[in-house]
């Protein structure tokens, strides 16, 4: 064994005021900050795997696999918050040592990856950034200015502004990528692991190696523990653990040989081994040899372990355990006892997944199959009425409908599976007009409605204008390439479509005379149009190539395209987000995380409640969206703030404000499932 010089003697000083910025070691603030103004008991776990764990103090936090950061109240034992920051997977996360903030990654599993860091006591974001390869390791400093990032194959770390995301100076002379790296208190060192087995100090104020120790290579799980004197982590041969000081290899465990690492708090002596059936707690004795001191059998009914987390504070292996499960739930240790964390159950609640308000009616379509009826106001909303199911199958989509003809509930529904059947204009109760001389023949793309007329695009590119009254055909054309179309106005439409020539993604169309002229705009590709009730039209269209491509939402100038106002832009394509328009202000989803008004006094994004917006309408005085979570949302149209949400369970539906909860009865059709009282077994297809 080699002995240590000197300069080892300083690195040992260094280590003892290394604090690791880990995950699961970090700290942040109670849970005083969540006053859970629109959380009816508590709140739902995930659905789908727990991917990552950290511990806050008095919270747990918790990123899954169906994008959404849950808060968890260890004092409670119970789930506080949850809310989705991503419409993909989340992968890691990381928390700020002292304020309410986490750092949390995430793919599309297309190239896509992003770091973003939100206060999750107020769910705001304060930045996003994106990389163009997979992060391997993201942790916070001890001081918590700066968050260290390692990216996949690519040798050396990135330093982010913890505040703005700013990029900072960091060390460059790394040989390789890096999967550990840890600040000291003051965070002017550092100490790095690379698989290439090289373990480094660095001084981070003249970003200069101070050394670099030759150590075993492609350690997985390291972790820092002994008061961080100690390097632990699992290779080929199996567990290994190194003086941290000198690298000197100091134990072998080769029957450890897969599971992963957790340390046993800030000062902890020993680590947890977590393997698919057992928890083991091992420490170093005096003279250096690995013993177990202590091991618990999971309970036979827990699901997978997926990820772990140890409390900062926790002083030994007795200290609570948090572990993050398959079933998108959190389970506790403690005292070698295991107990889940209450939260509420997610099967209960019936998921909308569609709305649009027709008068002073909003529809809802329900999976699988069913709609609803209620009223645009949710203060019109009486505790203890019934809200009636009514089953549409095979209707996916419905559109508004207002015209003297026809009752002041009416909508279109229509699907965009299959030609058969076809659309029909129905309302609360017996009305149905069905659309039996659509001449379309191939499935519908999209509908939208002014007045008596409706317009239809299939998606083979036909186009048609039908008098909903009579179901005379009043415009019938082909649009090569056609994505969209959308009202200007009584006589005319606007054709959004793919690049068959260069910088005109729009037409505009004259019904009355057939006369087409395109708008010249600097994209190639217009693929999203919406009407707002003011009469102002708004798009989008997609410009640049391959992992180049944005998404522009504009506000058309129908008579000048070229001057029209640029909204909001997003990378990549975006075709399938929201657009509405309410009390004269514009809002959108573009970028799919999360809502924007467009107000005369700047943006204001849209208060976050649970999950993300997947449908934006117009009603009145709000904007009201519906969610990934299933709730119907609605938000005044000139603040963005909450003012309310609606969930539907099988049982019973919940009307929630700042003030009170009101609540009523959820009642089915006899013929959509035993005695009326559930939905049939399956799901929208």
């Amino acid at each position: 064994m080699k002995s240590a010089g000197p300069f080892s003697s300083v690195l040992y000083v260094f280590l003892m005021v290394l604090v690791p910025s880990l995950p699961a070691q970090s700290c942040g603030t109670g849970p005083a900050n969540f006053p859970g103004s629109f959380q009816n008991g508590p709140a739902e776990g995930h659905r789908g795997p727990v991917r990552a764990l950290a511990s806050a103090k008095n919270l747990a936090l918790s990123a899954g696999a169906d994008g959404f950061l849950g808060v968890w109240d260890l004092r409670t034992q119970a789930a506080l918050d949850r809310f989705q920051i991503s419409p993909y997977a989340l992968h890691a996360l990381a928390v700020h040592p002292e304020r309410p903030h986490a750092a949390l990654v995430e793919s599309d599993n297309s190239g896509g990856y992003w770091v973003s860091v939100w206060d999750y006591s107020t769910k705001q974001r304060l930045f996003t950034r994106r990389f163009g390869a997979p992060l391997a390791y993201i942790a916070y400093s001890a001081g918590g200015n700066f968050i260290i990032l390692a990216q996949e194959s690519i040798a050396g770390l990135v330093f982010l502004d913890a505040q703005t995301g700013a990029i900072r100076p960091s060390p460059t002379g790394f040989t390789g990528s890096v999967s550990f790296a840890c600040t000291g208190k003051t965070e002017r060192t550092m100490v790095s692991y690379s698989p290439l087995g090289i373990l480094s100090y660095w001084n981070l104020e003249s970003a200069e190696a101070l050394r670099h120790l030759p150590v075993p290579p492609h350690i997985g799980s390291p972790v820092l523990f002994g008061n961080n004197r100690f390097l632990g982590g699992i290779d080929a041969q199996g567990l290994v653990i190194l003086d941290a000081v000198s690298g000197n290899e100091l134990a072998r465990e080769p029957r450890i040989a897969a599971g992963s690492l957790y340390p046993a708090g800030q000062t902890g002596d020993g680590f947890f081994w977590i393997q698919e059936t057992q928890v083991c707690y091992y420490v170093l004795d005096n003279k250096g040899a690995l013993r177990l001191q202590n091991a618990w059998e999971l309970p036979p009914d827990m699901p997978a372990v997926r990820c772990a987390a140890v409390s900062p504070d926790a002083p030994s292996g007795n200290a609570p355990l948090l572990l993050g499960l398959a079933d998108g739930m959190i389970w506790a240790m403690e005292t070698g006892e295991f107990q889940p964390l209450k939260a509420a159950l997610i099967a209960e609640q019936l998921i909308v997944y569609g709305a649009e308000a027709s008068g002073t009616t909003l529809g809802l379509l329900l999976d699988p199959y069913f709609a609803a009826f209620i009223p645009l106001d949710y203060t019109a909303l009486q505790g203890g009425s019934f809200l009636d199911l009514e089953a549409v199958e095979p209707y996916t989509q419905l559109t508004a409908v207002s015209h003297e003809t026809f009752p002041e509930d009416s909508f279109l529904f229509w699907q965009p599976e299959a030609v058969e059947p076809l659309p029909l204009i129905r309302g609360k109760g017996a009305f149905r007009h069905p659309l039996d001389a659509l001449p379309l023949r191939r499935p519908l793309r999209s509908a939208a409605s002014l007045g008596e007329q409706l317009l239809f695009l299939d998606s083979a590119g036909n186009i048609c204008i039908l008098s909903a009254p009579t179901q005379r055909a009043r415009y019938s054309a082909y649009s090569a390439g056609a994505l969209d179309a959308a009202f200007i106005d009584e006589q005319n439409i606007i054709i959004g479509r793919g690049a068959l020539s260069a910088n005109t993604p729009f037409q505009r169309v004259n019904v009355n005379t057939g006369e087409t002229l395109a708008l010249a705009y600097t994209a190639p590709v217009g693929a999203r149009l919406y009407r707002g009730a003011s009469g102002a039209v708004y798009g989008a269209v997609i410009s640049g190539g391959a992992g180049t491509s944005a998404t522009k939402l504009l506000r058309i100038n129908i008579q000048q395209p070229a001057q029209s106002d640029l909204l909001a832009e997003a990378l990549g394509e975006d075709i399938g987000f929201g657009i509405a328009e309410a009390a004269g202000n514009a809002a959108s989803t573009l970028g799919r995380k999360g809502a924007v008004l467009y107000h005369a006094q700047g943006f204001i994004p849209f208060e976050r409640h649970a999950g993300l917006p997947v449908r934006l309408i117009s009603g009145g005085a709000y904007f009201i969206t519906v969610d990934t979570g299933g709730s119907v949302n609605w938000y005044d149209a000139e603040t963005a703030e909450l003012r309310a949400l609606l969930r539907i369970y099988t049982n019973e539906w919940l009307l929630i404000t700042r003030n009170r909860v009101i609540a009523g009865k959820t009642r089915f059709p006899v013929s959509g499932g035993a005695g009326g009282n559930r939905p049939p077994a399956g799901a929208r297809g």
